[in-house]
């Protein structure tokens, strides 16, 4: 039996590391977009296989959505009003002009899913959040109107 030639398994295996870390990157790099603040009403579930983490409900999730089917593509378009953002629009198409707009889902319950519906929280922490008088999320937004948490405000204070 033959053993595998040391530098063909080596340059295999920096190359599976080269497109992981690559794609990683450029996803992250076209995250640079708009940073918005949406307010969010948090709920605390727990997965024993996944941990403690908040399921978030936005203001911005009913918004319109009853003038589409499930499965839509839709974007809501943004303005801010005072720190939190509010939907002004809500169209099937990306509006243009640079104006700001969040992607979204919509759902056969008639909601709007954006994709940041779930924050994960170190275990046993998640009631600070569930508890809290006000949660305001900060998202980026992509060019392509795609969402990430990039962190909390609880009760007017980033959350860690």
């Amino acid at each position: 039996m033959r053993r595998p030639r040391t530098p063909a398994f080596a340059l295999l295996v920096a190359f599976q590391v080269i497109v992981l870390v690559g794609g990683v990157l450029a996803e992250e790099a076209g995250r640079g977009g708009d940073e918005v603040v949406l307010q969010a009403v948090p709920v605390d579930p727990r997965d024993l296989l996944r941990g403690d983490y908040v399921v978030l409900a936005y203001e911005i999730s009913t918004y319109g959505a009853e003038t589409f089917g499930p499965g839509d593509v839709v974007f809501v378009e943004l303005e801010p009003r005072g720190r939190v953002w509010e939907p002004i629009g809500v169209s099937t198409v990306r509006p243009g002009d640079g104006r700001t707009a969040i992607r979204g889902v919509v759902t056969s319950s008639g909601w709007i899913e954006f994709g940041i519906e779930a924050y994960f929280v170190p275990e046993g922490r998640g009631w600070e959040i569930e508890t809290a008088a006000d949660v305001e999320v900060v998202v980026s937004l992509a060019p392509d109107g795609r969402a990430r948490i990039c962190h909390l405000l609880v009760d007017g204070r980033r959350w860690e």
